[in-house]
């Protein structure tokens, strides 16, 4: 049993509302409110998407040239039909070519958010009084205050310090193919859902088999695999059981090191049930599929554009 924490959601199961959940989506990528639209790029098969990775030069053969330019090409929702019997007529190395690409624009792009928070968070410890109001809303998300009416104590800063900062994209990676099954669990394709994360006060989607004695939860649902995304990121940055990640991130930044996916790893014992034996499950992921090295990739600096599925796999 995964530790999950009660959240609330404005989320939607099935995405009925699609042009609404595109524009809001659009303001959430771009950190625009105003402007124009970014591009669509609409598509019915995954040969299409990797066509179009072919023309951006995001392949296995310049990656392994040594790029870790990653473009800001972001899917705004798993396909439907992209499910275990489509997955299974598709060789191993090509799905898992296809899952880490299409993935890695939103795990780096949920860290240069938070990224964004920290420097700011930083630049406004120096002087907290001339962003208290921020820093009020700050201290509330990341659950280090619950009235955003209080003003910020020192303490408080140094528990944001701690809290407010990126999560290795290669811990994140292996995470999202370990709880979603390379993105075909039905919690992903029906809602979005990366990590299998439960909600006991917004909408989601019921398991077949609830646990007996764990209250009426679902699995949250998200508008997009983004938000799914994001929301994983903070319960690790604000949740209790995750305590040893944080400070160990904290150690190894304080004598200058940056913390790798692997190490943080170690400290997840709390995360699933199966305790050590996910943790080593995870690190093989990570082994095997060489997800270090996403740790240093970035984003490229471009205009966004929107992955999205229309109907379903044609040849």
């Amino acid at each position: 049993m995964k530790t999950k924490q009660k959240t609330q959601h404005m989320n939607s199961k099935y995405f009925s509302a699609l042009s609404i959940s595109l524009v809001l989506f659009t303001l959430l990528v771009s950190g625009r409110g105003t402007g124009q639209a970014e591009e669509r790029f609409e598509f019915q098969s995954y040969k299409q998407v990797l066509q179009l990775f072919e023309k951006m030069d995001y392949t296995e053969q310049s990656w392994n040239q040594g790029s870790r330019e990653v473009p800001r090409v972001y899917l705004t929702t798993i396909p439907p039909l992209w499910s275990p019997k489509l997955s299974r007529q598709i060789e191993t190395k090509m799905k898992k070519e296809i899952f880490f690409r299409v993935l890695a624009p939103l795990i780096l792009k949920g860290n240069e958010n938070i990224a964004v928070e920290r420097k700011r968070l930083l630049k406004a410890a120096k002087q907290p009084e001339g962003d208290q109001q921020w820093l009020r809303e700050l201290a509330v998300k990341y659950r280090v205050n619950k009235d955003v009416d209080l003003a910020v104590t020192q303490q408080e800063l140094e528990q944001l310090n701690i809290r407010v900062n990126i999560i290795p994209p290669s811990l994140v990676m292996a995470q999202t193919a370990e709880e979603s099954g390379w993105a075909t669990s039905r919690f992903a394709v029906q809602g979005n859902a990366m990590f299998g994360q439960w909600t006991w006060g917004g909408k989601g989607i019921t398991p077949k088999q609830q646990r007996k004695g764990k209250g009426d939860y679902k699995i949250a649902a998200f508008e997009s695999p983004l938000l799914s995304i994001e929301a994983y990121l903070l319960n690790l940055n604000t949740n209790h059981a995750y305590d040893a990640l944080r400070n160990k991130r904290a150690a190894l930044s304080k004598s200058g090191k940056n913390a790798t996916g692997p190490e943080l790893a170690e400290t997840l014992t709390k995360y699933s049930e199966r305790g050590p034996a996910y943790v080593k499950s995870l690190k093989g992921l990570i082994s095997y599929n060489k997800l270090t090295e996403i740790d240093q990739a970035h984003l490229k600096d471009m205009e966004p554009i929107l992955l999205i599925p229309t109907g379903g796999e044609r040849e």
